[in-house]
């Protein structure tokens, strides 16, 4: 197989172009396939030695100390896997005894874009110059931005076919088919005849179902993608039937097709909606479902705070298994101090769906804050003792109030500070410091804006005060954070560089580009009075944009 990336190249200009963190990139292609033996090796050791990789960091490997070791003489154990993969974000590092032991692999040798391949296949920065016919005609003009294509130009079409073939060619069995984010239809006559699709505000509510946009996709399909990505596996399936065309099924495409009946045996089904009222439709339209998991995902309107409990990311797991998924793409990766006990609980149910999120977390507390585990163990049974539902239809600074007032806040404070005073070793100290750094934030950026709502209610001296009182401690929290040192970062802060580039990013699509490259002039320049987040749903403005 010639030597290539596994995944497109990340554009900083936007999370939608990039999906995958760049380490990813650098190791592109190495892990992929079976590794039987890697697995057989990490199951060995956690089975008979004790070892547990809780967290990717120096000291989140637990080796217990063992003066004998004793094996069964007829030890003969076959482990199968539930699902084929579990990749996009690899919290456990790319092809590590970690990422084996908590079942975040790749099985298959898949080619994928992070859901979006026409960014890679047809590129306005290559053709737009001289085929802007390849390009949507919007409001008159064919245009370049956002790559959108003229699905109806057959040449377009010849395009996108010859370079998925070059994907198997190059010898991968999947390879993922994706129209591109934020997708805007051509409105040239040939693609208008193929549907009345108008761009009717697709079902958008990832983790629920949004009965009225499907009602209105169902009435509007868009025929126009759906038809292209059928001639496209068609073709594959022609010259090269033994590989599988790895469809999005994402916003526009949520509803099959009504002018075919099915995608056929080659192609599999990447679902963005795992709703049942999503999945039905699907049915024995695909060969099999994986999916597009954004319950991680630090851009939308959760941002930095919990995303799911153990229970709940438990739970959901063998929903997929139930459901028949063979495969798993989600985000998994920057909250460790909050979520390192969910994104145990996750990889360690990947292996058996059947574990139970308590016990598992009882072990997590224990293998990894020692003496300081039986606060820990009270810290986190209050945090994940109430459902984290998604509202995406809620701003984040008011999601993040609901979830965590300032009441609930000071419960919290009572453990950690137990367990800060418990921690004997360096290895249970900062880790329970890990968790401070990240439980800190909740606590600022709460009493920040409750401080803030009590000034919008009465703008009173005594109140503006006080707003400033909490919106200084939390710029002094993050300068804090912005100033850590190097060498504790390496060892104690996995997820560091997507933590920071949230609270330093004032606005701006920065997810992907690695703090290292902006570490030096954001602390030159300072970001004090900067709002924080993303472009988009996680984004907090107020009141930082305060005079």
């Amino acid at each position: 197989m010639k030597k290539q990336q596994l995944y497109a190249e990340p554009r900083y200009d936007g999370w939608e172009k990039g999906q995958i963190e760049l380490d990813a990139l650098r190791q592109a292609g190495a892990h992929l396939g079976a590794r039987g033996t890697c697995k057989a090796v990490v199951t060995f050791l956690e089975d008979h030695c004790g070892v547990r990789w809780f967290l990717p960091s120096p000291d989140g490997e637990r080796v217990p100390p063992q003066t004998t070791l004793s094996v069964p003489r007829n030890l003969d154990r076959t482990v199968v896997p539930v699902f084929a993969y579990s990749h996009g974000r690899y919290p456990y590092g790319v092809g590590t005894p970690a990422s084996f032991a908590n079942n975040f692999r790749t099985a298959i040798k898949i080619r994928s874009y992070g859901g979006h391949s026409y960014y890679s296949w047809l590129p306005a920065e290559k053709y737009f110059k001289d085929h802007p016919e390849y390009f949507a005609l919007i409001n008159g003009k064919r245009t370049a931005d956002g790559n959108h294509l003229c699905g109806s130009n057959p040449e377009v079409r010849d395009i996108l076919i010859r370079e998925i073939r070059s994907e198997f060619d190059a010898g991968y069995d999947w390879v993922q088919l994706g129209q591109e984010d934020n997708y805007s239809r051509c409105q040239c006559e040939r693609c208008e005849a193929l549907d009345n699709y108008r761009d009717q505000s697709p079902p958008d509510w990832y983790e629920m179902y949004d009965q009225e946009g499907f009602e209105r996709l169902a009435r509007h399909r868009c025929e126009r993608l759906l038809l292209l990505h059928k001639a496209i596996a068609d073709a594959c399936r022609q010259s090269h039937p033994s590989k599988t065309v790895h469809l999005l099924v994402y916003r526009q495409t949520l509803l099959p097709s009504e002018k075919f009946e099915s995608f056929g045996d080659n192609v599999v089904g990447e679902m963005c909606n795992i709703n049942p009222q999503a999945l039905l439709p699907w049915q024995g339209k695909v060969r099999a479902f994986t999916c597009y998991l954004y319950w991680f995902d630090i851009t939308l309107g959760h941002g930095l705070g919990l995303h799911t409990t153990p229970k709940q990311a438990a739970a959901r797991i063998r929903y997929l298994r139930d459901w028949k998924f063979i495969g798993l793409y989600q985000i998994p990766d920057t909250n460790w101090g909050l979520s390192g006990p969910v994104y145990w609980t996750i990889g360690k149910c990947l292996g058996n769906p059947d574990l139970d999120p308590d016990k598992l977390l009882d072990e997590y507390c224990r293998g990894v804050f020692e003496d300081a585990a039986p606060a820990m163990r009270q810290f986190f049974g209050l945090l994940y003792g109430r459902e984290i539902v998604p509202l995406e239809r809620y701003s984040a600074a008011d999601q993040h109030v609901l979830h965590y007032p300032p009441a609930f806040v000071l419960q919290l404070e009572e453990p950690l500070r137990e367990a800060e005073a418990a921690a004997q070793t360096e290895r249970a100290r900062m880790h329970v410091r890990l968790t401070r750094e990240h439980f800190d934030y909740l606590k600022h950026v709460s009493f920040m804006l409750v401080a803030y709502q009590a000034h919008q209610a009465d703008p009173s001296e005594a109140n503006r005060a006080a707003l400033l009182q909490r919106r200084d401690a939390f710029e002094n929290w993050r300068r804090h954070i912005v100033e850590l040192d190097d060498a504790y970062v390496a060892r104690w802060f996995p997820g560091n560089d997507q933590f920071v580039n949230f609270l330093t990013a004032n606005g701006q699509n920065l997810y992907y580009r690695p703090w290292r490259e902006r570490r030096e002039q954001v602390r030159r320049d300072g970001c004090q009075g900067q709002v924080i987040g993303f472009a988009g749903p996680c984004l907090i403005r107020e009141p930082f944009v305060l005079p």
